[in-house]
């Protein structure tokens, strides 16, 4: 758990990931990779072996579905102590608040979590947020994937809710606004065109901003 947060490498733990061999060798304890200790405990197994042009990679996932949730559920108390009746609580505002495409309601959930850090565990790139939101979607029974391939990009997570397709793009920064943040996120989903392939679901957008005091998040149908 402490090098999983010291590192804030989570995406292994919701999603498959594609590592080389030299990652799965590694025995130096001092300095572990998290991917390499998950595998080495067993947490993550060997799904498909894949030769790219000479060079093997392998593709690691969780066993079932009985590991990964016992592992989210440790990870999810270690970064914010919410209980069982918390995260009912947090659903439920969650599907309401997304639904409603009501940006205050979700932000009073997002501050419900991220607030909940200790300030040593707070990560200072999209990349925690990224993680940390994919987790507790995850958790909340809500079907996710984060950094989705498109032929023009990645969108940085896409989730569903009763049917509903919800396209996010996350922005972080130390100095920006997160209005200007909000702005930047839309033009990207827009020119990357994150959007084809879900056109006939009529598709939801949001943006998620974040900074190091403040959170803020918008909706929209572009």
């Amino acid at each position: 758990m402490e090098i999983l947060k010291k590192e804030n490498t989570l995406k292994p733990i919701v999603e498959p990931i594609v590592v080389s061999k030299n990652v799965l060798d590694t025995f130096e304890i001092e300095d572990i990779h998290p991917i390499t200790l998950l595998f080495q405990t067993g947490y993550l197994t060997i799904k498909e072996i894949k030769n790219n042009y000479g060079a093997m990679e392998y593709i690691l996932d969780i066993p079932n579905y009985e590991v990964r949730e016992s592992l989210i559920r440790r990870l999810v108390n270690a970064y914010t102590n919410l209980s069982t009746e918390n995260l009912k609580e947090i659903k439920n505002k969650t599907y309401t608040s997304i639904l409603n495409k009501d940006s205050k309601g979700f932000i009073d959930v997002l501050e419900s979590i991220y607030h909940r850090l200790s300030y040593p565990l707070k990560g200072d790139d999209e990349k925690y947020y990224h993680g940390i939101l994919l987790v507790v979607l995850y958790l909340l029974g809500i079907e996710s994937q984060g950094e989705v391939t498109t032929y023009s990009g990645r969108a940085d997570i896409i989730f569903k809710i009763k049917d509903k397709t919800i396209i996010t793009e996350i922005k972080y920064s130390s100095t920006k606004s997160t209005k200007t943040l909000i702005k930047e996120a839309f033009k990207q989903i827009k020119e990357k065109k994150y959007y084809t392939r879900y056109k006939d679901e009529n598709p939801t957008y949001l943006a998620l901003a974040f900074s190091r005091n403040d959170i803020n998040c918008e909706f929209k149908e572009i």
